[in-house]
């Protein structure tokens, strides 16, 4: 990951989902770390997650991390994507479910206001390299994506569902055509120098930006209704804030069970 800042000051050239469709009750069962059907939680995005800040991914280099993607999960799946797989149709999903986010980033930076606050914070000759290389990939990368079926939502599942994934994307398209955008995409994502995917790598700092701001938005929302349903009026006030930023404090100065003991390591 950290390769897309190095690659900038060597002088190169440059350009100026689930994706799977398989039927989930036709899969066959598997025992051991053989199953080569990923659940949600066993994709890249969750188990690449460092719930207390960055991962380690984004500091290593690109074998290490490969090496490390080929390596079972303790819930059975072979791998941590199906791009490790040797089969095309497994291989088939993991792109597909790159190209499922990634049309969806495109989207938002072609937004208006994403666009007025790039171009406030971008020097103007690496706002006009980016946007020439979304131009470039767009298209491609819509083509390209397959189809899925939409899924109502609700609870914690209507807070992430955010993607305008389209049950049709797949239909009608001609193959030669395909692998026209797909080569389109290939040649972006081998480019030795972009400014769009140091702008990807940038904004996700490992997970960073991502773990703070989900933090950030639950203590929004406590601050402001965190008594909705303990207490008279929803708003938290400030020395009730501040008795629980202390009461933690407490708790490691008297050793508190809840801190003790690998049983409780994961809630802390």
């Amino acid at each position: 990951m950290a390769d897309e800042f190095a690659k900038v000051f060597a002088g190169c050239d440059t350009i100026a989902g689930d994706g799977g469709v398989s039927d989930p009750k036709k899969r066959k069962i598997e025992t051991g770390n053989s199953r080569e059907y990923l659940r949600v939680y066993e994709t890249l995005p969750p188990q690449l997650l460092n719930a207390y800040g960055m991962a380690a991914y984004s500091k290593m280099p690109l074998e290490k991390v490969w090496d490390q993607l080929n390596k079972p999960q303790k819930t059975g799946a072979k791998y941590l994507t199906e791009l490790c797989s040797s089969e095309v149709e497994r291989r088939s999903v993991g792109i597909n479910r790159f190209l499922q986010v990634l049309v969806e980033y495109l989207k938002y930076q072609k937004s208006d206001i994403i666009k007025k606050q790039n171009e406030f914070i971008m020097k103007p000759d690496v706002y006009d390299q980016v946007y020439k290389e979304i131009d470039y990939i767009y298209e491609a990368a819509v083509y390209c994506l397959a189809g899925k079926k939409k899924v109502s939502k609700d609870g914690a599942a209507s807070l992430r569902s955010g993607v305008s994934f389209e049950e049709n994307a797949g239909k009608g398209k001609e193959s030669d055509r395909i692998k026209e955008n797909a080569k389109i995409l290939y040649d972006w994502i081998r480019l030795d120098k972009s400014r769009l995917r140091m702008l990807i790598v940038w904004q996700s700092s490992g997970g960073l930006a991502f773990v703070s701001g989900t933090h950030l938005l639950g203590v929004q929302c406590f601050l402001s209704f965190g008594g909705k349903y303990h207490e008279d009026k929803p708003s938290v006030s400030l020395e009730a804030w501040q008795e629980a930023v202390l009461k933690r404090h407490e708790m490691e100065k008297v050793g508190h069970a809840y801190l003790k003991g690998d049983d409780n390591k994961d809630f802390e």
